[in-house]
């Protein structure tokens, strides 16, 4: 048994001193990423991010280094009773720290907070292709046949 399973990693809200270490970690998650803002843009970008009542980043730290993260929109609502949804987005682990719980801790502190902030449901996609993370995410209690994802891009 991993240590990761033994102790559960330290996961805790994204702040505005952990932008550097989220960048490096996204080079995990697209191998074949656009080319990214410029540091500035990017900076004033994270700072209304950071202060947005309604989006949550959350990271799983091993060794004091950013090792897992994922993001959450809360989106609010007219219909369901008045009760807002959730859009998890950029589902990460660094690939020398995978299959250790990181991803299951970060995404437990996700559902925690939609939960508190009373969302009725909770959405992600991922890449029709990807079986594994789909019998992870099905492992975690998402339903991949309840509903159909269409893309558009822009």
């Amino acid at each position: 048994m991993n240590s990761a399973s033994q102790n559960p990693p330290a996961v805790r809200e994204l702040l505005r001193d952990d932008l550097a270490e989220l960048l490096t970690l996204y080079d995990h998650l697209h191998a074949d990423a656009s080319p990214a803002p410029s540091n500035a843009e990017l900076r004033a970008l994270w700072e209304q991010i950071v202060a947005d009542p309604h989006q949550f980043y959350f990271g799983a730290f091993v060794d004091g280094s950013l090792a897992s993260a994922a993001n959450v929109s809360i989106i609010r609502n007219l219909t369901r009773s008045a009760r807002p949804f959730a859009v998890i987005e950029n589902v990460v682990t660094h690939a020398d720290h995978r299959r250790k719980g990181l991803g299951r801790a970060v995404l437990t502190e996700v559902l925690r907070t939609c939960a508190e902030r009373d969302c009725y449901k909770v959405m992600l996609m991922s890449g029709a292709g990807r079986e594994s993370i789909h019998s992870f995410y099905r492992a975690i209690g998402f339903d991949g046949d309840a509903k159909r994802a269409f893309i558009m891009r822009l």
